[in-house]
């Protein structure tokens, strides 16, 4: 099993890849006159935000850079691509079996742990 401490600087890795890149901008107010309208009334707060640790998402970026291509991908699978899918499926969709996948992995997992107590 991997650590809790490794496990959450892969997920905040995953949030530091997808800060400030998440698609288009959302359109808050109407494309016409009506647009430039500024109710004085608030429904609700600020929205909750959360912004990745830059200093570790950079440091994990360089790790994973150069680990080898399988755990590179299998790790982007899961962390970016596939967050909230079982590993049979992401098995599936990166075309090897899920005893690969679940190895390889936790491989990827041990190695980015280790680099980065090293520093």
């Amino acid at each position: 099993m991997v650590s809790r401490q490794t496990e959450s600087l892969l997920k905040n890795w995953a949030f530091w890849c997808a800060f400030g890149h998440v698609g288009p901008p959302v359109q808050t107010q109407a494309a016409s006159a009506e647009g430039n309208y500024q109710s004085t009334e608030v429904f609700e707060g600020e929205e909750a935000r959360y912004e990745p640790d830059s200093v570790a998402g950079e440091a994990v970026e360089n790790i994973v850079r150069n680990l080898p291509e399988i755990q590179r991908a299998i790790l982007k699978a899961t962390y970016i691509q596939y967050p909230y899918h079982r590993p049979h499926s992401i098995a599936q969709r990166l075309k090897i079996s899920t005893e690969r996948y679940e190895l390889q992995l936790k491989k990827a997992q041990e190695s980015v742990a280790a680099l980065y107590k090293r520093g």
